[in-house]
């Protein structure tokens, strides 16, 4: 399962993913010493949160690392939580929704799927990003953002980006498989409660624009 592969894990809780409350993520792990060192490392290097500063009278801290300031607050975990419950209905209809743009897109020339699931796996299908060949993907952005339907770029190359390359002096054609997927890939719409007519929409903009 998630996190259950390794020592350590992370997850995202951006606006885009399963569950979200907005901004931030976890850390999971399964080392009791480490755990312990992230605690501290979440807050500053702080051995006591504010709470725990207070609940039973005020008692001093100390601050026994250089930390960050990582932690969660309890309005962000009170929005997360409940989620857990329509965590797996949510996954379905995703499901759907992708299933359904798989179907529709299959006779589309110019728009490859990349979304296929490899045996045992489970899709979470957070976002249905697909490789546009037929046309310039920023023109297939900005035409479809005319109508009204919302897209995004999830995935640049990184090396290319303005740090990367600056720091490391990467330059274009280093990677090119990368490269050709940052410049063709696009994030349709995709949310649990999305409609299936929306879909539709979506999926008869793509014919339109692909000819």
């Amino acid at each position: 399962r998630p996190g259950g592969a390794s020592q350590t894990a992370c997850f995202s809780f951006y606006a885009t993913k399963n569950i979200t409350c907005g901004e931030g993520g976890a850390l999971v792990t399964n080392d009791t010493a480490l755990y312990e060192t992230l605690k501290l490392l979440r807050l500053h290097g702080m051995n006591k949160s504010g709470a725990e500063r207070t609940v039973a009278g005020y008692q001093h801290w100390d601050m026994t690392l250089m930390g960050r300031k990582y932690n969660m607050s309890n309005i962000e975990a009170a929005i997360l939580l409940p989620q857990m419950e329509r965590l797996e209905r949510n996954l379905q209809r995703r499901r759907l929704l992708a299933e359904r743009y798989r179907e529709g897109l299959g006779s589309v020339g110019g728009v490859r799927l990349i979304s296929a699931t490899p045996p045992g796996a489970i899709h979470a299908h957070h976002l249905f990003p697909v490789l546009v060949e037929g046309v310039e993907r920023d023109y297939f952005v900005s035409t479809l953002q005319e109508r009204g339907i919302s897209t995004m770029v999830n995935y640049r190359p990184v090396h290319l980006t303005q740090y990367f390359s600056e720091t490391f002096g990467f330059q274009s054609g280093q990677f090119p498989i990368a490269e050709a997927i940052g410049d063709r890939v696009v994030s349709l719409p995709l949310y649990p409660r999305m409609e299936e007519s929306e879909v539709d929409i979506v999926l008869e903009a793509i014919r339109q624009i692909m000819g």
